[in-house]
This record gives structure tokens, C-alpha cells and sequence, in this order.
């Protein structure tokens, strides 16, 4: 069921919840499902997430049964200056994100929205959020910012992963639409085509 829900985001948020507790835990959690019923379904599952809190009103059991139950996946913006970042829901329900940033850190988004002052002289390079795929999340950032990451990716793409490498390309071509300046798509595209071998986990 997991496997063949919603385009594979039933098996990336298992491996989201994976991530916070440890894969010590989850091979507990399905030793303790396997062994202590004959069949089982997403409550058997998700009762088993209640003893991780999130805060003080929401546990993992809440995010992970939310995510399934859900259509569709979270989008974010994002926007990045020197002063402040800016993270907002844009999707047309509230989800509960744990948000993973470059240098390690995470942060809980339970709001429609967060901004946080970032470090003196920093990249906005350090501040994706998600990038390798750790959640699926949609994620849209300024056009600024775009055209930075683009201007990397262009420069060495070996900078990200091939898996980071995708997920900005698939992010960038959802949101064009967005773009002030039509011409990031067309950078895209020509990148896309002049290196296929660093871009081969594309979805198109």
C-alpha cells in the first residue's frame, strides 16, 4: 500500500520519519508491528509514532497520517536577502514540515509561515531547504535566488548531488511560471541538454 500510494510519497515520507527517529527504531517499530499482529494497516502504523513528539500538540503519528491521507504535497516560497528568509506555505493546505537546511540544521514549520535573520556575508546557497530529497517538498524560491543556484549549477554542477541536482531542475521547471525573468527556463533547458550526463535523474 505504502508502495504504490500517491506517485511513491507514501515510501519518501517513511523514510522522512526514518530520518528523525533512527533506523535502529523503525527496524523496532516493524519488528513490534510483525510480531504483535497478523495483519495491520496505517493505525497500526501511525500508533506506533505517538510516543515522538513534535511540541507539546503534535506528534510524528499526526505528520506521518497527515502526509498520507493528504492529496498532494506541500509547496513552499522561499525568499532570501541579505536581511531576512522567508518560508511560506503556499499549497492550499497546512502541512507538517520538518524543514532540512545545507549546514545540518532542521526546523518544524506547524505555521503557514517563518523568518529567521540569516548569518552575516552567508551564500544563499545555505539556506535550500530539502535539497537531496528528504521530504517531499515542492519548493520555490525568489528569482534572485534561482538565478544563483542556476549560475552554480551552470558553473560546476558537481557542487550538488545528483539527486539535489534533479530536485532543483524539477522544482525550477514547476515553478517557471513564476519567473520575472523567462529567460532562467530557457537556461535550464540548454543546461539540461548540454550535460544530460549530470542530469540524468531528470523526470522528463
Amino acid at each position: 500500500q505504502i508502495w504504490t500510494h500517491c506517485y511513491l510519497k507514501g515510501v519518501i515520507h517513511l523514510e522522512h520519519i526514518e530520518s528523525l527517529i533512527g533506523e535502529d527504531e523503525m527496524f523496532s517499530i516493524i519488528r513490534s508491528l510483525i510480531t504483535s499482529n497478523s495483519t495491520f494497516d496505517l493505525s497500526s502504523f501511525t500508533s506506533q509514532l505517538v510516543r515522538f513528539p513534535v511540541n507539546t500538540n503534535v506528534t510524528l503519528s499526526d505528520v506521518y497520517y497527515h502526509a498520507f491521507t493528504t492529496g498532494g504535497y506541500p509547496t513552499l516560497d522561499v525568499s532570501i536577502s541579505n536581511h531576512s528568509i522567508r518560508v511560506h506555505q503556499s499549497g492550499p493546505s497546512l502541512w507538517p514540515l520538518s524543514l532540512f537546511f545545507p549546514n545540518g540544521s532542521s526546523h518544524w514549520l506547524l505555521t503557514s509561515s517563518f523568518s529567521f535573520t540569516p548569518h552575516p556575508n552567508s551564500s544563499p546557497l545555505q539556506y535550500l531547504i530539502n535539497t537531496d530529497f528528504k521530504s517531499f517538498i515542492r519548493v520555490n524560491y525568489d528569482n534572485t535566488t534561482w538565478n544563483h543556484i542556476l549560475y552554480q549549477l551552470e558553473s560546476d554542477a558537481s557542487l550538488f548531488s545528483p539527486v539535489a541536482r534533479a530536485q532543483l531542475v524539477s522544482d525550477m521547471c514547476f515553478f517557471s511560471y513564476s519567473f520575472v525573468d523567462r529567460r532562467l527556463l530557457d537556461r535550464v533547458i540548454t543546461l539540461v541538454n548540454d550535460q544530460p550526463h549530470l542530469f540524468d535523474l531528470c523526470d522528463w
